[in-house]
């Protein structure tokens, strides 16, 4: 009897990717979600001056509370994967020369960072209003810091955003030119 060697090579073009990259990746889409969800909840009533109230809280606390989570998980996933090394902190020393914008995955590491510190007072600023510890004047000082913090995290999720593409585009385009 002659046996067959089959070859089980998995093809090129079939990644598998690990447990630990599809629940990164889950948990930055859950992150995002939420804080576009917040953010359209958050901040559709302020131009009018309007409170938010009925559905809209109702999501905005409940999109909270999953972003709360949500980031903590993926913060535990990918923080080593945004740390700086040494190439990144000669890119920020020598990011005013026009000539020296080959490292886009700093600005995407810098607004990881930026998300990540901002969104402590905005999770922190909700639980201590829960309590009543402070007065009325700190509660609405208290409501400014969570509005603020909201602020930064919202912007520097888009930027977030945004330097990932302009860092896939740009390897892209590296490797078409080589």
């Amino acid at each position: 009897m002659i046996r067959k060697e089959t070859h089980t090579e998995t093809p090129p073009h079939s990644k598998r990717i690990s447990v630990r990259a599809a629940l990164r990746r889950l948990a930055w889409v859950i992150v995002f979600v939420c804080v576009v969800s917040l953010a359209i909840t958050g901040f559709y009533g302020m131009p009018r001056q309007v409170e938010m109230h009925g559905y809209a809280r109702m999501t905005h606390v409940t999109a909270g509370g999953v972003f709360a989570v949500a980031m903590a998980a993926w913060t535990l996933l990918t923080a080593h994967r945004h740390r700086f090394s040494g190439v990144n902190w000669r890119w920020l020393k020598s990011v005013c020369e026009p000539d020296d914008v080959t490292r886009p995955d700093t600005a995407k590491k810098c607004c990881y960072w930026v998300m990540l510190v901002s969104a402590v007072p905005l999770i922190l600023s909700v639980t201590m209003n829960m309590f009543s510890w402070f007065t009325m004047e700190q509660q609405i000082c208290v409501v400014r810091v969570h509005v603020w913090s909201a602020v930064v995290v919202s912007s520097s999720v888009m930027l977030y955003v945004l330097s990932a593409v302009w860092s896939r585009c740009s390897g892209q385009f590296e490797r078409s030119n080589k």
